[in-house]
C-alpha cells in the first residue's frame, strides 16, 4: 500500500507583543541504493515531517528559542536520514540537537539562568505509521472517521506536560490544589463561580538542560487509516477551541478537494472569531492521510 499526505500550516500572532511560535511542515524523499552495483535504480520512501515549536522567555527569548530549535531539529533530522536508523532514534537525535542548539544560544547571550525555552512536537509519517517525540504541552491530536457513524472523533495522541491546579474557595477560603490534567477535565466540565482548574508553568520544556520528560511513540509506532487526520498546534489554539470545535472544522475540510492548508487556515480564523482578550499565540500543521 502507498502513502501520501497532504500537509498545511498556518498561525495567528493573536494579542501578543510578539510571535513565539514556530513550525515548519514538508515532505522529502529518501533512497536507499541498492546493495549491488550491477541495478541503477533505488528504494525510495517519502517523509512526511511536521515540527511545532511554542517559545517561552521574555524579552524575545521565546521566539528565538523556537526558531532555534525548529531549525536544528530539522537539520539533524535530515543528517540522520538513513534506512537503518529507526524513526524513534531519528526523532530523538533530532530532539536532543535542538535541546543543544537552545544551550548554545543561552551560552552565547549569558542567559543561562533564564526559564526561556520551548514546547516541541516532532512528528513524522512514512509507510502507514505516525511516529512522535514531544516536550511541553502543546498537543497533537489524532482525527478519525468512525464507520459505524461517519463522524469524525478527537483524540488527544501525546501527554501534556503541564502543572495543573484547582483553585476553588471553601468555607470563604480561597484554595489552590495541584490536580492531574484528567482531574482537570473532570472539574471543568462541571465549573462553578468558585471552582475551576488551569495549567500554570510546565514541568518539563526544552530550554538547553536536561530534559525532564519526554512523550515518544516508542520503535513501532502508531498505525494510521486511510482519511486520518493529525494536528499538531500550540495552547493558542487548544486553549481557544474545545475538541468539538477543532472537530467540526475537521469534518468540513476532510473531504479530498480541501487541502490541509485550507483547514489550517479555517483552523485558525476560528481562533480568530473566538479570540479571548489575552489571545496567545496561535499556530497549527495539519497532515490529511491518504492510502492506497
Amino acid at each position: 500500500m502507498a502513502t501520501t499526505v497532504d500537509i498545511g500550516g498556518n498561525s495567528y500572532q493573536g494579542a501578543r507583543a510578539r510571535q513565539e511560535d514556530c513550525f515548519m511542515a514538508y515532505r522529502l524523499t529518501e533512497t536507499k541504493p541498492k546493495a549491488s552495483a550491477r541495478y541503477t535504480t533505488s528504494n525510495e520512501r517519502q517523509v512526511n515531517l511536521g515540527i511545532l515549536c511554542d517559545g517561552m522567555g521574555g524579552e524575545g527569548n521565546g521566539s528565538i528559542c523556537s526558531r532555534q530549535a525548529v531549525q536544528a531539529f530539522a537539520e539533524a533530522f535530515a543528517e540522520t536520514g538513513s534506512f537503518d536508523t529507526a524513526w524513534y532514534q531519528r526523532l530523538r537525535m533530532a530532539l536532543y540537537a535542538a535541546n543543544a542548539a537552545i544551550l548554545e544560544y543561552k551560552i552565547n547571550t549569558n542567559t543561562e539562568n533564564t526559564n526561556s525555552g520551548t514546547t516541541l512536537i516532532g512528528a513524522v509519517i512514512s509507510e502507514e505509521k505516525l511516529h512522535y517525540v514531544s516536550v511541553g504541552d502543546s498537543p497533537m491530536y489524532l482525527f478519525r472517521k468512525q464507520r459505524n457513524t461517519g463522524e469524525y472523533t478527537a483524540s488527544r495522541i501525546n501527554a501534556s506536560h503541564s502543572h495543573w491546579f484547582h483553585y476553588f474557595t471553601e468555607n470563604g477560603v480561597k484554595y489552590k490544589k495541584e490536580v492531574s490534567k484528567d482531574e482537570a477535565d473532570t472539574i471543568n466540565q462541571h465549573p462553578s463561580a468558585d471552582s475551576y482548574c488551569k495549567p500554570v508553568g510546565l514541568y518539563s520544556a526544552v530550554c538547553g538542560s536536561a530534559i525532564g520528560y519526554m512523550d515518544a511513540s516508542g520503535e513501532s509506532g502508531i498505525d494510521l487509516l486511510d482519511g486520518d487526520i493529525i494536528m499538531l498546534c500550540s495552547d493558542g489554539v487548544s486553549g481557544t477551541l474545545d475538541e468539538s470545535d477543532m472537530t467540526n472544522i475537521i469534518r468540513n475540510y476532510s473531504a479530498p478537494h480541501h487541502p490541509a492548508k485550507e483547514a489550517a487556515y479555517q483552523m485558525i480564523q476560528a481562533v480568530k472569531a473566538n479570540a479571548q482578550a489575552r489571545q496567545d499565540n496561535a499556530s497549527c500543521i495539519i497532515l490529511k492521510v491518504h492510502i492506497d
